[in-house]
């Protein structure tokens, strides 16, 4: 599903949305992915730790039918976030 959540990246914390789930419209994968975007951040933090807390769960995973739709309700999912926070 997809989280509203805040991750912390050293002493600096940011406002961020997580997806956990299988990511059906791509593949049907039996491993579970995590990504964490962070609103308003431009940085590389590749290969840095990071700390990630969760506050209130969005919605449940959901597959689309294609790219775009997947594209266009990822801008819903941030603006909701941005309105959480």
């Amino acid at each position: 599903g997809v989280y509203f959540t805040r991750t912390w990246c050293g002493d600096l914390s940011y406002a961020s949305i997580t997806n956990i789930g299988l990511n059906p419209t791509f593949a049907d994968r039996t491993s579970v992915q995590i990504e964490t975007h962070l609103l308003d951040f431009a940085s590389s933090i590749y290969d840095q730790s990071i700390q990630v807390q969760f506050f209130d769960r969005w919605r449940s995973e959901m597959r689309f039918p294609n790219k775009e739709a997947l594209i266009l309700q990822i801008g819903r999912d941030v603006e909701s976030a941005r309105s959480y926070w």
